[in-house]
């Protein structure tokens, strides 16, 4: 879970969010992936598949939320701050 009272990178992803997350946290000793949720009917996406994943490098909680390339939209969210 994010600390509500720091602000967080947000990334958002298009299909790609676990691998993406797997591939920072392994680049890190000490990173790690703190939580994973999946979405569940009624919810826009396949459901079973990531929904967000809540990563940490070092000492900074990342949040990486993944979406169908159909909910996306055609110009890209980089990074955001979450509060």
């Amino acid at each position: 879970m994010l600390d509500q009272n720091q602000i967080s990178t947000f990334l958002t992803f298009s299909g790609q969010a676990e691998e993406a997350v797997k591939f920072y946290v392994d680049l890190f000793d000490e990173g790690k992936i703190i939580s994973t949720r999946y979405f569940e009917e009624g919810e826009p996406g396949e459901v079973g598949k990531i929904y967000t994943m809540v990563f940490e490098l070092g000492n900074q909680k990342f949040a990486a939320l993944d979406m169908e390339k159909k909910y996306a939209v055609d110009f890209s969210w980089a990074t955001g701050d979450h509060w």
